[in-house]
């Protein structure tokens, strides 16, 4: 009788979270809150370790700069993340703008769910790289941990740029209101050319 109840709570409470879950995924911040409770439990989970990150960043930066900026640090670290996904929207804004004045370019649905939707792929991008990158760090002691790193980050990023010119293609049209390549392409330009931007400042 008492296995016949827990099995029946067990199912009722997977019942309830697969209809959370169901609910929750169609929210609009789903791949940005998603990505901030990955980080967190890792934060949580590994913190010895990251406090040992971060002394050795502070001792890197402190002989490097002298000083040391705490978006740089753990858990601070996320919300260099969020200041990067609200400026590359800003960026993708400012493209779309200018090219619609150029070409007479127009955004199919609202702008305002066009720029969420955009919002989400970025964090789904982010989603990715954040749990592939833990992922791989099984394999951090080994010979071929470089080249594993270095494909994921070349097939995340094309996957990023390819998935960003289909939502241009689908969503931004002519005014006439046929598709035209030109959209697909401007999908495909504007994250290469804010990934451009951010090397130079990175170097800088």
């Amino acid at each position: 009788m008492i296995q016949y109840l827990n099995f029946e709570m067990i199912m009722n409470f997977l019942k309830r979270f697969k209809s959370f879950w169901g609910s929750f995924k169609n929210k609009d911040w789903f791949y940005l809150i998603l990505y901030t409770l990955i980080y967190l439990i890792h934060c949580l989970v590994s913190w010895q370790d990251l406090t040992k990150i971060n002394s050795q960043i502070e001792s890197e930066m402190i002989l490097r700069n002298g000083f040391v900026s705490f978006w740089q640090l753990y858990p601070y670290h996320v919300f260099s993340v969020y200041l990067i996904s609200f400026l590359y929207l800003l960026f993708s804004y400012l493209m779309v703008s200018v090219f619609a004045k150029l070409k007479m370019l127009q955004i199919q649905s609202k702008i305002t769910a066009f720029y969420i939707t955009q919002f989400n792929l970025f964090f789904f991008i982010i989603c990715i790289l954040y749990i592939g990158n833990l992922f791989l760090g099984i394999f951090s002691n080994t010979e071929v941990y470089t080249v594993l790193v270095l494909c994921f980050w070349i097939g995340t990023y094309l996957l990023f740029v390819n998935q960003n010119g289909k939502l241009f293609r689908n969503q931004v049209l002519l005014e006439s209101g046929s598709v035209f390549i030109f959209s697909k392409c401007i999908g495909y330009m504007i994250p290469i050319l804010w990934t451009f931007i951010l090397l130079l400042l990175i170097k800088r």
